[in-house]
């Protein structure tokens, strides 16, 4: 994954325990603050390690601190290595964790600077591309969401548009250049953009797109290479020619 899944998997641990630092002090409250809190803390600075190496298979906090010490230039805050070891347990989903109210609002603190490091890192690290990757990839989510709540006969009429988007989506980074989505960057929804282009592309209305299929037929039939790909009707009454 890329440095901003990264922060965008950190801010979904964040939010949840934004919920349930109401529940307090139910166990089952302290028990998810115990984990999501851990799990904020590990995928932040798995971010950081992925904007300047690759990502490690690695849940110890000390050891990911570790990693960044000897892999990056980002200068950690102090506090991470005090409670690395106790935030490490309280990963730990085969054991209920022993929550520690100052040891939480520690760990926030600590939360909110590697997320101002991470935010640092992707400003230097991402590409234009990167950053249209992730718009595009972000608005085919939503669009995703829409599709799902649509009758069969309504997916059916959408099909070219769910089509051109996923193909959109699939091939972002070996179809631009940096201008190219710089400019793309521009507008609100880039990918709706692009789909409108290609479903146009594919219009059998347009006259391009006519000549294009007219070619193809011609040039099928010259080939004839189906009679090795594809099953005969012995019905028809045709000989192969």
């Amino acid at each position: 994954m890329k440095p901003r899944n990264w922060l965008d998997l950190a801010k979904n641990d964040v939010q949840f325990c934004e919920v349930m630092e109401q529940q307090l002090p139910q166990e089952y409250a302290k028990a998810g603050l115990c984990f999501h809190t851990q799990q904020a803390v590990e995928k932040l600075m798995k971010g950081i390690l992925s904007a300047n190496r690759g990502t490690p298979q690695c849940t110890d906090i000390y050891n990911l601190w570790e990693m960044c010490e000897d892999f990056t230039d980002v200068e950690l805050p102090a506090e991470l290595v005090n409670i690395s070891n106790t935030l490490t347990e309280w990963g730990n989903t085969l054991e209920v964790p022993e929550f520690d109210v100052d040891t939480y609002y520690r760990a926030k603190a600590v939360i909110g600077s590697l997320t101002d490091i991470l935010n640092n890192e992707i400003d230097r690290t991402e590409t234009m591309i990167d950053k249209l990757e992730y718009v595009i990839c972000q608005e085919y989510a939503s669009k995703h969401k829409e599709w799902l709540n649509l009758s069969h006969e309504e997916l059916i009429e959408k099909s070219d548009e769910i089509s051109a988007a996923r193909f959109v989506k699939d091939n972002i980074q070996d179809s631009f250049t940096e201008d190219e989505a710089e400019y793309l960057l521009q507008f609100k929804e880039p990918l709706e953009i692009l789909v409108d282009r290609i479903t146009v592309l594919n219009d059998p209305n347009n006259i391009a797109v006519k000549e294009q299929f007219s070619d193809m037929v011609s040039e099928m039939y010259d080939k004839k290479d189906e009679y090795s790909d594809y099953e005969l009707n012995e019905d028809s009454g045709m000989q192969m020619q």
